[in-house]
């Protein structure tokens, strides 16, 4: 992307909070579309509440849509800001699902038309079961959106609900009242929006934006920092001239040498240390095999802590690969979420039945577990 946006009158800018506010909010009063991309450790987060605070403040008649990645990051912001007036904080599918979810005659067409598809594909396999169940969907029943799918029952699911985002996005007068409902649309993390939706509707953003031009986008993420296949990343070159790109090169977490080791890997984004009072601690590079052998086996890095970033990850080092692939396939870039809250009716009955039976054997709680003794386990019909 390169850092055009970090020199004015050919001095380089000093990397602060204030700095890099300043910059956004020229963008946002000249109405320049604006791309900021942050180390991990930068203050991202405070940056993005600092320019939502700003927007409310000085312009409070203007609207603000807000789309972040988790539920978490979406918690994280309502608790940071300090009002909410004329804010809308959101996941990508609420988001989605609060835009399309009032044109029930359009979702049902859609829905339809995949029940139909997989008539045909059921028919052309020879699945006789599968077959009947589709030819029989209530093809009439209002649709709802739900975090698993049942499209014969009028339910739809994560994946579903963007693919069907997509053909609403077809529709120009879907698109011009989803964005004459916000004066400024900022997406979190969006490194990790998923393509399928970030590029169609920036498209039909950037034609809205031509005719109505006091609407903004603006992006607070690291490319870097693409953790998931279906994520953005960079943004394409087609796109890039769409934003005005900020670097923000603050750290204020770690300590110097590990920003200094970080720039040595990293030459997009030179890091600066901000918080004085980190020491400059050790940094050692081992070749890992497995099991850690070399870290337990060394009194000096044995109180190590390891850092996963995907519940998948996780999921194989405690041998349950197969029960994260099982919900991975179902609900995708939900599944993290899912299983962190288990929320989910299956996770929810392990999660307030089972477990807690299994730990009272294990300790031997007989008391407990005599108290307990008429609790009603597992059926089919608890199930459905």
């Amino acid at each position: 992307m390169g850092n055009p946006n970090l020199y004015k009158g050919g001095i380089r800018l000093d990397s602060e909070i204030d700095v890099t506010f300043n910059i956004i909010k020229e963008y946002i009063d000249n109405n320049h579309n604006f791309c900021l991309d942050a180390g991990a450790g930068s203050g991202k987060t405070h940056t993005l509440i600092k320019v939502i605070n700003y927007i409310r403040e000085s312009l409070p008649e203007k609207k603000i849509v807000c789309i972040t990645y988790t539920n978490n990051a979406k918690d994280e912001i309502l608790e940071r800001l300090s009002s909410t007036n004329n804010v809308l904080v959101s996941t990508i599918h609420d988001f989605i699902w609060r835009n399309i979810g009032k044109f029930q005659s359009s979702l049902r067409a859609e829905v339809n038309k995949m029940i139909e598809e997989k008539i045909e594909k059921f028919r052309i396999d020879g699945d006789i079961e599968r077959l009947e169940k589709y030819q029989n969907s209530d093809l009439n029943l209002p649709i709802l959106y739900r975090n698993y799918e049942s499209l014969r029952n009028g339910i739809i699911s994560h994946k579903t609900l963007l693919k069907i985002f997509k053909s609403f996005l077809n529709n120009k007068n879907f698109c011009n009242i989803m964005f004459s409902l916000f004066d400024y649309i900022f997406i979190d993390e969006y490194q990790d929006t998923d393509k399928s939706f970030f590029y169609d509707f920036l498209d039909k953003f950037n034609q809205y934006k031509a005719n109505k031009s006091d609407i903004l986008m603006g992006l607070f993420g690291d490319f870097m920092q693409n953790i998931y296949e279906q994520g953005i990343g960079r943004i394409d070159s087609e796109h890039q001239n769409d934003f005005k790109y900020i670097q923000k090169e603050d750290n204020y977490r770690s300590c110097k040498n590990i920003i200094k080791t970080n720039n040595c890997l990293r030459d997009d984004l030179k890091q600066v240390c901000k918080n004085k009072s980190k020491e400059n601690g050790k940094i050692i590079f081992v070749y890992n095999q497995s099991n850690d052998l070399f870290l337990n086996n060394d009194s000096d890095y044995c109180n190590y802590k390891r850092l996963h970033l995907t519940h998948r990850v996780i999921s194989e080092e405690i041998q349950f690969a197969n029960v994260y692939r099982v919900y991975n396939n179902k609900y995708n870039m939900d599944t993290s979420t899912i299983l962190k809250n288990a929320d989910e009716r299956f996770l929810k009955y392990i999660c307030r039945d089972i477990m807690p039976s299994i730990y009272e054997f294990n300790n031997k709680l007989s008391n407990t577990i005599i108290k307990n003794i008429n609790m009603s386990f597992m059926t089919s019909q608890s199930l459905k």
